[in-house]
């Protein structure tokens, strides 16, 4: 009896409904669409049960070992190159993209997880991911807005300044934040929060504006939206993706001036990481290069031209998530 395309892909997406990525539970595979794509990638979307990234990754690489089980049995399927798996939300929102070659998906069944997760492409727009983007750029912009403060109060006031630039009402709520009293200035300013900064600021305006050089009700602003999203991040609500591009803007101004003004409070280890950083993903994109040979068949050569395309717009995913050292923006942002 002959199947078509189509009678196979709906055995595949039945076969794999009645699976689990996880052995002790009963939690069957959600597919939302099993199809083929361009005749040669097989693609699955469903919804997953895992929110966090690693989780994911684990139903992906579960499916993509069936799909690769089920489809190297069907000899008529000669073009299939690749498998994608695309994992959405329950609003249907894409949280993450996974595309694999034949012998990538192969690799799971054989215990080389390490290498499918390094040879597949992958673009994440999970709540963890974006959590920990946020994590580590208030982090970067809390200790870099202490340093200006202590340098620049230090330079005013002398090594006593506490009393001279903080108000009474943070000397009151601090020692509630401690475990003991017997600090150092420095070590006080080690426990303050955004809007403690905000305010010290903002009391010695004059002083700090040539670093800030925008409006004092702006900068207000700013450092008030960096504490919402903040607060949302020490309570572990969900970081959206919207919050995402108001915290890039915001790191991007703030520590561009500091970095201008004082390039030695750039943390050496910014630009290590940065360069560290973009080396990685350029020599993963040279190691999966993918070249279009000479009398290429049509429908394979939009194919390749199509999965070369995404894998790029993945570069720049990855270039723009990395964080950029102030001095390095230029550099970073420039186009050839």
């Amino acid at each position: 009896m002959e199947f078509s395309i189509h009678d196979l892909c709906e055995v595949a997406s039945l076969g794999l409904s009645q699976q689990s990525a996880y052995p002790d539970e009963n939690k069957k595979i959600k597919i939302k669409k099993l199809s083929l794509l361009n005749n040669s990638v097989i693609q699955c979307q469903f919804y997953p049960y895992a929110e966090e990234s690693i989780d994911i990754k684990n139903e992906i690489a579960f499916i993509m070992d069936f799909l690769a089980s089920f489809f190297r049995a069907e000899f008529r399927l000669k073009n299939i190159q690749n498998f994608a798996v695309q994992a959405y939300s329950e609003e249907d929102v894409e949280i993450m993209y996974a595309l694999s070659s034949l012998q990538a998906a192969d690799w799971i069944s054989e215990g080389r997880a390490i290498e499918w997760l390094r040879n597949t492409l992958f673009q994440e727009n999970t709540v963890d991911h974006r959590m920990m983007i946020a994590k580590r750029q208030i982090s970067w912009l809390e200790n870099s807005l202490r340093e200006v403060i202590a340098k620049i109060c230090t330079q005013n006031f002398g090594n006593n300044w506490w009393n001279n630039c903080v108000d009474s009402a943070l000397n009151k709520k601090l020692p509630k934040n401690v475990s003991h009293q017997n600090l150092t200035i420095r070590e006080w300013l080690n426990n303050t929060y955004i809007v403690d900064l905000k305010n010290i600021i903002i009391k010695q305006w004059d002083k700090f504006k040539s670093i800030f050089p925008i409006n004092k009700i702006d900068f207000e602003t700013i450092l008030e939206t960096l504490n919402i999203i903040r607060r949302d991040e020490a309570h572990n609500r969900e970081i959206t993706d919207d919050k995402i591009k108001q915290l890039d803007e915001i790191y991007h101004k703030i520590m561009g001036n500091i970095g201008t003004a004082y390039p030695e409070l750039v943390p050496q280890y910014l630009v290590e990481n940065w360069r560290s950083g973009v080396t990685n993903i350029i020599e993963e994109y040279k190691q999966n290069q993918i070249i279009i040979n000479k009398g290429e068949s049509l429908p394979n050569a939009i194919m390749q031209t199509q999965i070369m395309v995404r894998r790029l717009k993945d570069i720049e995913l990855k270039l723009q998530s990395i964080i950029v050292p102030p001095l390095k923006q230029q550099l970073h942002y420039a186009i050839p």
